[in-house]
This record gives C-alpha cells, sequence and structure tokens, in this order.
C-alpha cells in the first residue's frame, strides 16, 4: 500500500511539473519537493576505502548535480572512514574533503567545480567555461545532417554543424540546455548535464517518438487518431517491385481489396474500400497526393469508334505517380475520418505522401531493373490434331463427309470444298496461336533521384524511364517522369513547398471488353477461337482470313493513344504563434491525351468499309484551392484542443472530342490519314464543368492524455445539382480512450498499447456526368429538300431537377492493441454503412421518347469486421523475422430501391437487371440482376443439373422454349414445373461479391542478405466466365474449344461427360454452367535481396541487388486466365464478368539500386 502512495505521489509530482513548466520558480521548487522526497526514502553509505571517484558518482546520483574537476585533483584518493550521505551536498563534499588540501565552488545549484587549493589553473575567482563536442544525425538513416542549429538555450550563443554533422561550442553553464533546429525535422531540446559530448538524432516526421499520421488537411500522432485508418509503409524493395501505386495497395490493408482486372500495361486496378457503395460502378476511393485531389480511374475518353463500340481499357487514376517517390500512404477507412472530404469521402480516402529532400550530404540513388513475363497460364484449346477429329467427328453426325484428312504420319489435308467431295487442300500448317501471339516479354526501368538541401532549402528530385512490353505482340507502354519537391524557409515563420510532377506516356493497346464482344472485335478471342491450322479452307467469316486471323489483327489494327500529364501543388505554411498556424495551398492537374484507332482491310471490320481511322482527344485541368487555420494548444493542466478550419474550391474542366473516318484509298498513313477518308462523320465534342465549393471545420479534443473526441463538419455546394439541391452536409463525430495508459491496465503487465475507438459520420457522393438536371441537346442532322444534311438538334435525355447528393452513413468501433513493447500489435473494426438515396439511371416506357433518366432512389448497406496484425518474431543484431497479416469480411445487401415490384422469374421481386454483357450473338444478356434483400449485382439465370445422359432422361426432361431436349443437353432445372424453360424459370444463380480477403506478408533479414514475400487471397465469390459459352459448346462451327469439351463431351459410349454433346449449340441465355468459384489464394511476389558490402569503395554508399518474383504461384479452381478479373471496371451493371480479357503474367525481375 504504502508503494502505491509513492507511485501516485510521484505522477502527481510529474503532472504539477507539466503544468508549471514555463516558471523557473515553481520548477525549482519542485525540483526541491522531489529531492527532499526522494532522500527521506533513501539512506546511502560511503564506505571506506572507496576511492573519491566512485564517491562522487553518488554523489552526482544522490543530489542530482554534476561536478567538474581534473582528474589529477582526485587521482589515488579514498575514503578514510565511513559515514551515511547527510541531506545536503556541501555537507557531503565537506566531509570528503577534510584534511585532502581540496577545496569546492558552488557554481549554480546543480553544478560544482572540485580543484586543489594551490592549484593555478583554478582559484575560487576563476569564471567557468565549459566545452561541449557532438555529432549530429538522421534518426531513421543514421548519417550526418550538415548545417544544423546548435544554440544555448535563451542565447544567441550558437553554431551551425559541419560537413560531418559535428560541432563544438562553448556554453557558461555545464547545466545549460542545448537547442537543435533543423529544417524537416523536429526541434529538439536536450541539457548537457555536465556533458562534454552530446550526440544526438533528430527524427523526421515525430512528435515525442511517436508516428505521425496523415489525415484529411492535417496530420495526428498515431495515439490520436479516433478513426479507422491504416498505414501502408513503402519502403525500396516494396516499390522496385511495383509498376503502379494501387498495387502497392494490394493485401496490405484490411478492408481494402484490390484487383488487378486486366494484364494489359498501363491498365487500371479496381480499388475497393469496405464493400459496394453505388450502384453507378465508380466505388474507388478519392486519392490525394500532396494535398492535390486526383480523378477517378474511370474517367475514360470517348472510343471514337461509336458505330462499332469498342472501348479502350481503363487507365489508373495515378499514372505519372511514381512508387519509388513515395513516402507513406495512408488509407481513411470510416466516416469519422473521411467525413472531412464530404462529398468525396463516400468509398473512402487514399492520402499519399510523396518523399521531401533531407538535410545533410546529397545524396544521389539509381534504380534500375529488368523484367521479363510469360503468360501466367495457357488456356487449354484442342491442338491441331484434335481439332481435325472434332470437326470431322462433327461432320459425321450431320451425315457429311469429313473436313480433314488425317494422315498416317500425323499431318492434316483439309477437304476442298470447291473441288470435290475428294479433293484435297495441301498439307495444314499446324500452329498454337497462343504461342504465335503470345510472347515473353521484356521490360526495363530506370530512375535515378538526389536528395539533399542547400542553406535552407531542402529538395528532392527524380526523373525515370519505364519500358513495359505486353505479352500480346504489339501491345506495351513507354513512359518518361519526373518529380520535383521543394521545401524553403522563408524567415523564422514561413516555408514554402512546391511539388511538381511530369509524366509523358505512349501506349499501344489492345480494345479493352467492348459491347460488341465478338471474335472480329477481340484479338484475344482470335487468338483462343482461331483453327490451331494455317492453310486451312474450312473456315466462315467469323474470321479475317487474309493473314490468318490473329496475324491480321497485328498488322491491321492500330490503338495508339498519347498522353501528358502536370500534377503541380503550391503550399505555403505560416506559424501566426506557437498555436496558431495557417497554410494556402494551391493544387493542380493538367492531362491532354490523344488516342488513335485503325481497321484496316486485313479486318473485317475495316474490310467492310475500306479502311476505317478514329482519333479522339481528352483535355483536363483541375485544380483545388484550400485556406487552412489550425490551432494547436493546452487549455490548462490537462486539456488539449486542436481545431482547423478550411475553406476549399475545387473545379474540373474535361474536354472531349472524336471523329471518324471510312474509304481511304490509301492505308499508308492509317489513322493519321483520317483527312483523306471519303466518309467522315461529323466531329463530336463535350466540355463538361464541374464545381464544388465547400467549408470544413475540425476540433480534436484531448484530456488527460487519455480520452479524445474528434468532431467536425463539411458543408458542399456542388455545380451538379441545382439550388435547392445543391449544398450537402457531412458531420461525423469519434470518441476514443487511450485505456494503456490507466495504471490499472498498466498493473496487467499486458498490453504495451491498448485504445478503444468508436465513430459516426456521414459522406456523400455525387458521381454522376454533370448537366443530369438540366435538358441536353445533342447533334442531330436532317435532310432538306434537295435530300442534303443540315445541321440540327435534338433532346438526348430528359432532366431530374430534384436530383440530390447520395449519402452514406457508418458505423465503427475498434480497438488497437499491442503486446510485449509492441512486437505484436494489431487493430479490430467492426462497422455497419448504409448508403441511401442512391444515384440511379431508371428505364423509362416507350410513351416518353427516352430510354432512362436519372433519380435518387434506393439504399445498399454493407457490414464488416477488419483484423490486422504485425509480430516482430525474432529481433536480434544479424537477424529479424517480421511477419503481418490482415482479414476482412464484408456483406453487403440492396435495402431498398424505390422501384415497383415485379415479375422476375416466377417471384415478385423489387429488382431491375443490369446490362447486356455484349451486343453479339454470345452473352446477349443481364449478367446481373439487383434486388432488395440481395447482395449487390448477384447473377441472374438458369439452374442446371449436369447433362442429360439418356434419352429416356430426355423424354422426361422440360422442353427449351418449346424445343424438345435429347441426350447429350444441358439439364436445366424448371423451376416452376410447367414443364417448358423460360425466363419465369431463372434464378440467382452466383455472387461476384466476396465473402472475404486476407493478406500474409513476412519480411526475414540475415546480416545482409533479406528475403519478403507476400500472400493474397479473396475467397467465395463467383465470376461469370463468358468465354465458356464460345469454349465450353462443341457447336460444330470451325471456332476452336476447349480440349475437355470435346474429349468429355457427351456420347452414348460416354453418357457421364461432363460436357454436352457435339452439336449442342448455345442458346443465347445465362446458365450456371458457366458460373465459377473465383476464390484463390496467390503467391503474389518474393524477393531476395542483397546489400553488397560498400566500404572500401568511396565513391558509393550502398550497393543493393535483388531479384523479384510475381504472380508466381495461384491457387485457384477457376479455369479463365486468372480469377482476379472484371471486364468491365467503369460499369457497375455488368459485374465479375470475364469476357475476352488480356491475360496476366507471370514474371521475374531482377534489379540494382545503387546510392552515391
Amino acid at each position: 500500500m504504502n508503494f502505491l502512495k509513492e507511485r501516485i505521489f510521484k505522477v502527481c509530482l510529474v503532472i504539477l511539473g507539466l503544468i508549471l513548466w514555463n516558471s523557473p520558480t515553481e520548477a525549482q521548487r519542485l525540483s526541491s519537493l522531489m529531492k527532499v522526497e526522494q532522500q527521506s526514502h533513501q539512506k546511502v553509505q560511503i564506505e571506506r576505502g572507496m576511492t573519491f571517484t566512485e564517491a562522487l558518482k553518488i554523489f552526482e546520483k544522490q543530489y542530482k548535480v554534476v561536478f567538474l574537476y581534473h582528474t589529477d585533483v582526485i587521482t589515488d584518493k579514498k575514503v578514510t572512514r565511513p559515514y551515511e550521505l547527510p541531506p545536503k551536498v556541501d555537507q557531503a563534499l565537506s566531509t570528503l574533503f577534510t584534511g585532502q588540501g581540496i577545496e569546492f565552488k558552488n557554481l549554480n545549484p546543480k553544478t560544482y567545480a572540485i580543484f586543489s587549493k594551490n592549484d593555478e589553473r583554478f582559484t575560487s575567482e576563476t569564471p567557468i567555461i565549459h566545452r561541449v563536442d557532438g555529432i549530429v544525425t538522421d534518426a531513421e538513416s543514421g548519417e550526418a545532417l550538415i548545417g544544423v542549429n546548435v544554440v544555448v538555450k535563451g542565447t544567441t550563443n550558437g553554431v551551425a554543424t559541419n560537413l560531418e554533422g559535428r560541432y563544438s561550442l562553448e556554453t557558461s553553464s555545464p547545466q545549460d540546455t542545448l537547442v537543435f533546429s533543423y529544417i524537416g525535422y523536429q526541434k529538439l531540446e536536450v541539457p548537457i548535464e555536465g556533458r562534454s559530448q552530446v550526440d544526438v538524432s533528430l527524427q523526421q516526421q515525430t512528435l515525442s517518438g511517436e508516428e505521425l499520421v496523415v489525415v484529411g488537411y492535417g496530420s495526428s500522432t498515431r495515439s490520436d487518431v479516433t478513426g479507422s485508418v491504416s498505414s501502408v509503409s513503402v519502403n525500396q524493395n516494396e516499390a522496385n517491385r511495383h509498376n503502379s501505386v494501387s498495387s502497392l495497395l494490394q493485401g496490405k490493408a484490411a478492408g481494402v481489396v484490390v484487383k488487378t482486372t486486366s494484364g494489359q500495361p498501363g491498365s487500371t486496378v479496381d480499388v475497393n474500400i469496405r464493400g459496394v457503395s453505388s450502384l453507378r460502378g465508380d466505388n474507388q476511393p478519392l486519392y490525394v497526393v500532396d494535398g492535390v485531389i486526383m480523378n477517378s480511374s474511370t474517367d475514360q475518353m470517348k472510343s471514337g469508334t461509336g458505330e462499332f463500340g469498342t472501348e479502350q481499357a481503363p487507365q489508373d487514376a495515378l499514372t505519372g505517380i511514381n512508387p519509388n517517390d513515395i513516402k507513406d500512404i495512408q488509407i481513411l477507412k470510416d466516416a469519422s475520418a473521411t467525413a472531412i472530404y464530404g462529398s468525396r469521402g463516400a468509398n473512402g480516402v487514399v492520402l499519399i505522401t510523396t518523399k521531401t529532400g533531407q538535410q545533410g550530404r546529397t545524396n544521389v540513388e539509381y534504380n534500375g531493373s529488368t523484367e521479363l513475363g510469360r503468360v501466367s497460364n495457357d488456356m487449354p484449346m484442342l491442338d491441331p490434331l484434335g481439332y481435325a477429329r472434332y470437326q470431322n467427328e462433327y461432320n459425321q453426325l450431320q451425315g457429311f463427309g469429313d473436313a480433314y484428312y488425317i494422315r498416317d504420319d500425323g499431318n492434316i489435308q483439309p477437304y476442298d470444298r470447291d473441288g470435290g467431295a475428294d479433293s484435297l487442300a495441301p498439307v495444314a500448317t499446324p500452329i498454337n496461336w497462343q504461342d504465335d501471339i503470345l510472347r515473353t516479354s521484356v521490360s526495363q526501368q530506370h530512375r535515378i533521384s538526389i536528395t539533399g538541401a542547400l542553406e535552407k532549402t531542402n529538395y528532392f528530385f527524380a526523373a525515370g524511364y519505364n519500358k513495359q512490353e505486353g505479352i500480346v505482340e504489339n501491345t506495351g507502354l513507354q513512359q518518361g517522369d519526373f518529380r520535383l519537391n521543394l521545401d524553403r524557409d522563408v524567415g523564422d515563420n514561413l516555408q514554402i513547398s512546391t511539388r511538381l510532377t511530369g509524366m509523358f506516356r505512349k501506349n499501344d493497346q489492345t480494345q479493352g471488353s467492348n459491347a460488341g464482344g465478338g471474335t472480329r472485335f477481340s484479338i484475344i478471342r482470335q487468338m483462343l477461337g482461331k483453327a490451331p491450322l494455317l492453310d486451312n479452307f474450312q473456315e466462315d467469316q467469323e474470321y479475317d482470313l487474309e493473314l490468318e486471323g490473329p496475324r491480321a489483327w497485328l498488322q491491321g489494327y492500330d490503338d495508339l493513344s498519347e498522353e501528358t500529364r502536370f500534377i503541380g501543388g503550391l503550399k505555403a505554411n505560416y506559424d501566426i504563434s506557437s498555436n496558431f498556424n495557417y497554410i494556402l495551398r494551391l493544387g493542380g492537374t493538367v492531362r491532354n491525351k490523344t488516342r488513335k484507332t485503325w481497321y484496316g482491310t486485313e479486318l473485317f471490320v475495316g474490310e467492310e468499309v475500306n479502311g476505317l481511322a478514329a482519333n479522339s482527344t481528352l483535355d483536363y485541368f483541375g485544380y483545388n484551392i484550400d485556406s487552412i487555420l489550425r490551432f494547436n494548444g493546452d487549455l490548462g493542466e490537462n486539456h488539449n484542443l486542436r481545431a482547423t478550419l478550411v475553406g476549399t474550391f475545387d473545379r474540373r474542366i474535361k474536354k472531349d472530342a472524336s471523329v471518324e473516318g471510312h474509304d481511304f484509298f490509301s492505308e499508308a498513313l492509317r489513322a493519321d490519314g483520317i483527312g483523306f477518308a471519303n466518309s467522315v462523320f461529323p466531329y463530336e465534342k463535350e466540355n463538361r464543368r464541374i464545381s464544388v465549393l465547400s467549408g470544413l471545420a475540425r476540433l480534436n479534443y484531448r484530456l488527460y492524455n487519455n480520452y479524445l473526441v474528434t468532431a467536425s463538419l463539411r458543408a458542399d455546394g456542388s455545380s451538379k445539382f441545382t439550388e435547392g439541391n445543391k449544398w450537402g452536409f457531412f458531420p461525423s463525430f469519434a470518441v476514443a480512450w487511450r485505456a494503456g495508459n490507466e495504471q490499472f491496465i498498466k498493473d496487467l503487465d499486458l498490453f504495451s498499447e491498448l485504445k478503444i475507438r468508436a465513430g459516426w459520420g456521414i459522406t456523400g457522393s455525387q458521381s454522376l456526368q454533370p448537366y443530369q438536371t438540366l435538358t441536353p441537346y445533342n447533334y442531330a442532322p436532317y435532310p432538306d429538300a434537295s435530300n442534303s444534311l443540315e445541321a440540327g438538334a435534338a433532346l438526348s435525355s430528359l432532366a431530374n431537377e430534384d436530383l440530390t447528393w447520395e449519402t452514406t452513413t457508418q458505423y465503427n468501433a475498434g480497438i488497437d492493441f499491442g503486446f510485449w513493447n509492441n512486437q505484436l500489435n494489431g487493430s479490430l473494426d467492426i462497422y455497419y454503412k448504409e448508403t441511401k438515396d442512391l444515384l440511379q439511371r431508371i428505364s423509362l416506357g416507350p410513351s416518353s421518347g427516352f430510354d432512362n433518366f436519372f433519380v435518387n432512389r434506393g439504399s445498399i448497406a454493407n457490414k464488416g469486421v477488419e483484423l490486422a496484425l504485425n509480430g516482430n518474431v525474432i529481433q536480434k543484431k544479424d537477424f529479424t523475422i517480421n511477419v503481418g497479416g490482415n482479414i476482412s469480411f464484408n456483406r453487403n445487401e440492396i435495402l431498398d430501391l424505390g422501384l415497383s415490384t415485379g415479375d422476375f422469374g416466377g417471384r415478385e421481386l423489387e429488382a431491375f437487371l443490369g446490362s447486356e454483357v455484349s451486343g453479339g450473338s454470345y452473352f446477349k444478356t443481364p449478367a446481373n440482376i439487383f434486388a432488395v434483400g440481395q447482395p449487390v449485382g448477384v447473377f441472374w439465370g438458369y439452374q442446371t443439373d449436369g447433362i442429360i445422359q439418356t434419352q429416356e432422361e430426355a423424354q422426361n426432361a422440360p422442353t427449351y422454349q418449346g424445343i424438345t431436349a435429347q441426350a447429350g443437353d444441358i439439364k436445366y432445372i424448371d423451376r416452376n414445373g410447367d414443364g417448358n424453360i423460360d425466363p419465369n424459370d431463372k434464378t440467382i444463380i452466383g455472387d461476384p461479391n466476396p465473402d472475404y480477403s486476407f493478406g500474409i506478408n513476412s519480411s526475414i533479414t540475415y546480416k545482409n542478405i533479406s528475403l519478403d514475400f507476400y500472400i493474397d487471397a479473396i475467397q467465395n465469390f463467383d465470376i461469370a466466365n463468358g468465354n465458356l459459352l464460345r469454349e465450353a459448346y462443341a457447336e460444330g462451327n470451325a471456332e476452336n474449344i476447349r480440349s475437355e469439351a470435346y474429349y468429355d463431351a457427351w456420347r452414348p459410349d460416354n453418357q457421364d461427360g461432363a460436357y454436352p454433346r457435339i452439336g449442342y449449340t448455345y442458346r443465347g441465355d445465362f446458365p450456371d454452367f458457366i458460373v465459377e468459384d473465383g476464390s484463390f489464394i496467390r503467391l503474389s511476389n518474393v524477393t531476395l535481396s542483397y546489400n553488397v558490402p560498400v566500404s572500401k569503395i568511396s565513391f558509393l554508399r550502398g550497393l543493393n541487388v535483388y531479384t523479384t518474383g510475381n504472380n508466381l504461384v495461384t491457387i485457384t479452381d477457376y479455369s479463365g486466365w486468372d480469377p482476379e478479373v472484371n471486364a468491365f471496371p467503369w460499369d457497375g451493371t455488368r459485374i465479375g464478368v470475364d469476357y475476352n480479357t488480356y491475360p496476366k503474367m507471370k514474371s521475374i525481375i531482377f534489379g540494382v539500386n545503387l546510392k552515391f
């Protein structure tokens, strides 16, 4: 009990000291009280024979003083008699020095000089000059810092560190305090305490040793964060193995699902935080880079070839941001954290901070790598012999002669249809189109960075070149980029920061998954479906014949784009006083992109119109202006308040233009010759302007350093809505209890960190095209009396003046914990969020004259659990093992759609169907349904039960829309029992939403060797593999199919075959036969690196060589290229579909990192 009282008494004294910190008189009284309290509980004995040096060390510890003396004054002197220390240091010294010819002088309350009586070097009147030497280094890198200001506190006496980071300073008292200050580092005050050597390390972006977390319009220590925020650190090894920023996030944070939807170089990465919040398809988070807001990854440009519906694969929003330039990434997940971004925060916010310059020597760094890539797996299509047998068997079943003569030596000769039944064409050359079209890609990346500081300016400059080859011939990109970050102190209170990034890119792409979806629109479909024979006379006109299908695409098709993008920011940071700070920030993005598409006459599309060219352009300009006033101060002894007031204006201007031309007398200029087209479609141009004016306030209150409250309110006014609905208000509130600071928790001796959080907030979305509240007109030419076209305009859609904000309300509760001095730490969160007033495009009846228009209707809910763990398994000097992981569960449900119930599959549902997957003859039906009580976008189609095995079973089977079944047909489930399969039998046949996802990462180091690996997984979700509609049906046309669809097809002698009979034709529907489990576990990457010793190489600071394997192993039952797929990432009404997508690759990277 006495011990507890003593501890409480000491804690009270410490708190009192903090309160009276700025009062020297009170601080001195506190020091005296502490000394008396300590002395009253300690009795120290000075033993006989103890040396004076040992005795003086005891005095310094017991009395909290410092002694100055020359060592020869007390050499060989020992205590002659034992005694107990008296209450005062003067009495102790007098007793010790009696009869020894030694005197002492009290220089100040904490310092004593000791000298011999007859020592000419020192008398009682000699002034004391105390010299201090030391070195100042960066706490993270250990490198010496040049130009650090070292000043004796309360004086103008100071120096700056030299080129080696060293300083030397004379003070009037060994009890003075040194103040170390440096641009970009935390100011540090260090008492000398009599020392002659004071070495210090300065921290970047830290406060009292705590990690600073970037939050909206400011930062906070990790311990003071009340919302759900995940941090993703970016080390050099991590940055080297990623080509995009989005891929850096994959599996690194609980609740963040990242899908690389296509293997095409430069294509977008689908990032989803805590489920689907909207039905429009744009569920991407908001990206903010150094305070500059980035536009969405789904911000596509016009295709130009409107008649054929081709789409270019969407590109990443963070194009131009190099992973090597990133310092850290913060992901704001719950509404209490994201509400500060108001109408932009409904899908979460990703805050990216880039690197800045560091004081010290100039550092030059080079990163170079070469990547070899190959398709991750081949599709098991029929080989030439299997294909010939398949075609012959089909012909025989139809009563026709064989299509191919298979010779004894294995060679294949097609029968020449024009030459008669027995006329043979020359031997066909076998070919594997996947081997012919797909290649081993060789990509290179080179980057150099220079960082350092001048007298008052920190700088970081980086420039790089990136050449990525696609694994499909004629695809890839080349990109050059640079970044310049400058921070300059202008006077004592003002800092100016500039950020500038430039990117120049050329991209050669195949088409994205387009609305046509047919063979004539996709090299991927050509490659898989083309007969594996050259010189083949048996094909139909689905395939381009002049250069044998896929090869025609390599010669006759272009999809070339060039893009320039600049991202800039300017920030002025002014410290008004010790409590008030003002920031003015300007940020902007300029983006210019051109796309040129060409179909030559080698291709069916080009042959029909004698060449087709299309040019389209995109011009984008966006800027934001932020005015920020911040307060941070203590209100009394136990209260801290931080307040932020922000006014911001954001404008986006986008201009699209496109033109299409047909019929060329020469193809030499390809798309560049569009001016020579005999038929030119009207030039189309769209201008869109979006403006948002916002005001926001946030308060952060801390009580007793244990209890935290955060409240914010943001008001957004958008130009997309009419006056009555223009403004949206988005509040948030969160509390946290730092329970680990409570004494009763400390007494448990269990937690090194424990914080409990709870939050609520509202965010919004205005993610729809502008001018939906107005009546738009489109160009509509009409014929005059002479049948010539005259310019005209016609209504394109109906306006809805009542459109307003889509709002998301979210509740979150979480706990942050750490054990064993945070050697094991983690967080657990549970959440519920509900989005109301969904912005939907609903269908209209034919009497309106329009197809659809936008309304606010319906609501969606998401709920889930997230767990993240990180552990330092082994932490030794030469050997470390770190393991981290996360897992997240999410369920979403449509609560309301604001529609009347209708008949869907014989049931009354409040629902609507998604868009047709394809406009061609295959998959020309919606794959998804959006129904109340169900997850978003579940699959809607026909249930099946294998294959009808016998004719008797066929006789008892239902008809299919009146067609009698036969053995070998797909066995459909007659859900309503009426004996006929029709739309009334449709039902839910799958769910593209995963149940949970997880990631595991580990880093192992042994001396100079390190091994890093990362595993990610997404579980329990379905994929509609639309490719099977062509590859798994042995219809008998000229198209190639999968091997198992032929060899395991139903036959009278193979009645348990897994695939329908030879000659069974696709019915134009969506059966669960093509719905596959997409669950996977992937070894995403493994990196082995070695730090080569360079101590004997004067011009090198470091040399690291590494090799990385990407996408090495995937465990999955999915039969497509890759289960991480989404053919239509820009369309929220076509979800979870794989259709003619670009294959992914596995790769090996060899790289080097040099530091000069």
